[in-house]
């Protein structure tokens, strides 16, 4: 690659980081309750008594001269997989057919994550299988697998073509799209599973829309 050429490349790279980084910290700065802060993607609230009225919202990727790192709050989306019962063989049926059958989440707001869902196909008689989950309008939930065929995972839900005996590996990408205004609400279990069987992944997820006292 020509020097020049070369050059050109490494400055619009360096003009785009800047630039996003410099968006990332407009939208922070201009968040005034901690709440607000930590639902925007990649923000930090200093929760340092003594700050006076300097700005509290900065990007999490950033150090603040003047927050203290003890008093940094950002919340994380962790999983914990609760009940996981791997698939046996029982009289030539795979039982279970999801895995893993109940994980806790807690996801920050507007911050997606993605949990892994396997099943196992037992019918000999339908080759089609379809993910749904019962999820509240607070969350979204979004389906991804190779089916099988593709080299890499596809935005799908469905999987077609299956015989006894196929596993399919499905991914949730799960976000918090809004933190509802009861703090009770915070707090929710919904099912994913496959249509027509009866079986389920029962997430229990705790939204991060609160902040510390």
């Amino acid at each position: 690659m020509p020097k020049s050429l070369l050059f050109a490349v490494l400055l619009l790279t360096t003009f785009t980081v800047n630039f996003a980084q410099n968006v990332t910290q407009n939208q922070c700065i201009d968040k005034r309750i901690c709440s607000d802060c930590i639902a925007q993607k990649d923000c930090a609230w200093c929760l340092e008594p003594d700050f006076g009225d300097k700005p509290r919202c900065f990007p999490n990727w950033s150090t603040s001269d003047s927050c203290p790192e003890e008093y940094m709050y950002s919340p994380v989306n962790q999983q914990t997989i609760i009940v996981a019962n791997s698939t046996n063989d029982v009289n030539g049926f795979s039982v279970p057919q999801i895995y893993p059958q109940r994980i806790n989440l807690k996801l920050r707001p507007n911050e997606e994550h993605r949990l892994n869902v396997r099943y196992t196909q037992n019918d000999t008689l339908s080759t089609l299988i379809t993910m749904q989950d019962t999820a509240s309008s607070a969350v979204g939930v979004k389906y991804y697998s190779s089916c099988l065929r593709y080299s890499h995972p596809i935005e799908s839900s469905t999987c077609d073509g299956l015989t006894a005996g196929d596993v399919v590996n499905f991914q949730a990408a799960v976000i918090v799209t809004e933190c509802p205004s009861d703090p009770k609400d915070w707090f929710q279990t919904f099912q994913i599973y496959p249509v027509g069987i009866n079986e389920s992944l029962t997430v229990d997820l705790e939204m991060r829309c609160g902040c510390p006292l």
